[in-house]
């Protein structure tokens, strides 16, 4: 039921004094559209009561009225329904930028942008959920602002708080916010401690792949600077990008898979993927310089190894990139494909990772081996027979354009 293009059902609007309610909403450039995949009660933000429009924003709460089905923002508001489609706003009035106070845990069976650049934060200390579901998010046209606020921003707590925005079901999220601007998960805090915690996380039971596809016509980046995970219920999150997609500040640890069909995704500032299972068919893998740079982790467990496999148009660039590799039980081959390309190909660029952090013995043929000749490969260390020492491992070749 979810494109990554919203379906366009007529809102069924409350008449008021006659039928000009739908064409002054459109006549402002606020779209009428359905929130995409909407499943239950389509409500809209209104601080305002029953005058049009939606008024100044306060909270998303339990306890507070700032909730209308009228489009127009017009008729009485009410208390949040959970679960909703909760649009931002009502009328045709929000201000251009403005903040949302999150209270309480509440689901939101998708989440749509038709007007502002809106921020969600939580004041103080306390621990808040925001559950998206298969819905997903929409930035319509008229979303986002003319200054360099992004036009969708969820800010970590600013006490000792706790922040999760918890994704039920697999989704899409389609920035076409006009003018650009990015979507983005912002924690407050440069040093620990200072402010709470936000992550991004799947929700899946064991055995299911909840995948979240970042898309839109827009040109603004998604900005993760906070940690996407899995969640704790044993399922895994994937995410699968054709935007230009940040990790910055942390690692993130998600392993449900990265796929990367276009844009540039940017491991940069501290940031980092936890997992090497990566599918790259069109864009670009790379690092950036700021800070101790971006990194991606390599995982080896007995004799399993993760594995970025590139084809068509897709780039992976290893010039300002740093490598870790994570084994885990018995390793029994010499040779582990970290890349089905090699340094040289199209699919590659730069002639080494920026760095590396390999167990000891390890070492990286970027040009291919006899066994792997197209790909660059992880070896592993070799034993070192009692009566030859090192004169066997001279002998073995496997010196050649290692780091």
């Amino acid at each position: 039921m979810c494109d990554s293009i919203a379906r366009v059902d007529k809102v069924k609007l409350r008449r008021i004094g006659g039928s000009w309610a739908a064409g002054m909403l459109l006549a402002a450039g606020v779209s009428l559209a359905a929130p995409r995949g909407a499943s239950g009660a389509i409500v809209y933000y209104d601080t305002n009561g029953a005058t049009a429009g939606t008024g100044n924003a306060t909270d998303w709460n339990s306890g507070n009225s700032n909730w209308t089905t009228d489009a127009t923002g017009s008729s009485a508001t009410t208390t949040y329904p959970d679960p909703s489609d909760a649009v931002f706003s009502a009328g045709t009035n929000a201000p251009a930028t403005y903040s949302i106070n999150l209270g309480g845990s509440k689901t939101a069976s998708s989440l749509t942008v038709n007007q502002s650049a809106i921020t969600f934060q939580v004041l103080g200390a306390g621990s808040v959920t925001r559950t998206i579901g298969a819905g997903g998010i929409l930035l319509q046209t008229g979303a986002g602002a003319t200054n360099a606020v992004g036009a969708l921003n969820f800010n970590s707590p600013t006490g000792a708080g706790n922040e999760s925005i918890v994704l039920s079901a697999s989704q899409t999220w389609t920035n076409n916010a006009s003018p650009t601007t990015a979507v983005s998960f912002n924690p407050l805090n440069t040093t620990p401690g200072t402010h709470g915690v936000m992550t991004v996380n799947g929700n899946a039971a064991a055995g299911i792949i909840t995948t979240v596809t970042l898309a839109g016509s827009a040109d603004g980046a998604y900005n993760f600077a906070v940690v996407v995970g899995d969640g704790a219920v044993g399922g895994k999150l994937a995410i699968s990008t054709g935007k230009n997609t940040n990790f910055t500040n942390v690692a993130s640890t998600f392993s449900g898979a990265l796929a990367i069909t276009g844009g540039t995704t940017t491991v940069d500032n501290g940031g980092g993927l936890g997992h090497s299972n990566i599918t790259i068919t069109g864009g670009t893998l790379a690092g950036g310089t700021t800070g101790a740079g971006g990194s991606i982790t390599d995982n080896i467990s007995n004799d399993s190894a993760e594995l970025i496999a590139l084809s068509g148009a897709g780039v992976i660039d290893l010039t300002n990139l740093h490598l870790n590799l994570n084994v885990a039980g018995t390793q029994t081959q010499a040779e582990y494909v970290l890349a089905n390309a090699a340094v040289g190909s199209s699919n590659v660029t730069g002639s080494a990772f920026a760095g590396v952090n390999l167990p000891t013995g390890w070492s990286v043929d970027y040009d291919g081996t006899a066994a792997h000749p197209g790909d660059i490969v992880l070896v592993a260390p070799v034993p070192e027979p009692a009566s030859f020492g090192m004169v066997s491992i001279a002998a073995a070749g496997l010196l050649r354009r290692r780091r």
